[in-house]
C-alpha cells in the first residue's frame, strides 16, 4: 500500500514541506493549530497499529496537519483530516504524507474537506438513499433509531 500511496501523492516542489513547516513555527499558534492541537490526542486511542511512541506519532501527525493549513490556508484544518493523515503516517513518511492529504482533498475529494464539508453530506444523503433501496430493513431499522449513516467520522 505504501508504494500505491507514494504514486498518487503527486509531490510537488522539493522542499516545500519543510519550509511550511519552517513557515508555521515561525508564525506561531493559529487558528488552525490551535484546533489541531484539541483533536490531536482523538486521533490516535487505542490504535495498536501505532508503532512509534505516542508523542511521537502525535508530532508527525501535527506537523502534516499544520503544514497542510498553511499550504492551502482556503481549506486549512477541518476534523477528519486528522485520521485520514493518522492512517496514511502508518504507511508512509510525513512529506509523503501531507502530499497523499492535498492530492486527497484537493484532487480527489474535492469540496469534502470544506469548513462546511457540503460534499461530505452530500455522499451521506447519497449512503442514506442507496441503502434505503439495497437494504430497506436495515435502514428502516436505523432510522427508527434515529440513526444517520454517516460517511464522516
Amino acid at each position: 500500500r505504501a508504494a500505491l500511496w507514494r504514486l498518487c501523492a503527486a509531490p510537488g516542489n522539493p522542499g516545500h514541506y519543510d519550509a511550511l513547516l519552517e513557515q508555521q513555527q515561525a508564525e506561531g499558534a493559529s487558528s488552525a493549530s490551535r484546533q489541531i492541537d484539541k483533536d490531536l490526542h482523538r486521533t490516535f486511542g487505542g490504535v495498536p497499529e501505532v508503532r512509534v511512541p505516542q508523542q511521537e506519532a502525535l508530532a508527525s501527525l501535527r506537523n502534516v496537519l499544520t503544514a497542510y493549513a498553511t499550504h492551502n490556508p482556503e481549506v486549512g484544518y477541518c476534523q477528519s483530516m486528522n485520521f485520514v493523515v493518522a492512517v496514511l503516517l502508518l504507511v508512509v513518511d510525513e512529506e509523503t504524507a501531507f502530499w497523499c492529504l492535498a492530492t486527497v482533498v484537493e484532487r480527489l475529494l474535492p469540496g469534502h474537506f470544506a469548513r462546511d464539508m457540503a460534499m461530505s453530506l452530500v455522499d451521506q444523503g447519497v449512503l442514506h438513499e442507496l441503502l434505503g433501496r439495497e437494504e430497506p430493513q436495515l435502514i428502516a431499522h436505523l432510522d427508527e433509531l434515529q440513526v444517520v449513516p454517516s460517511l464522516v467520522h
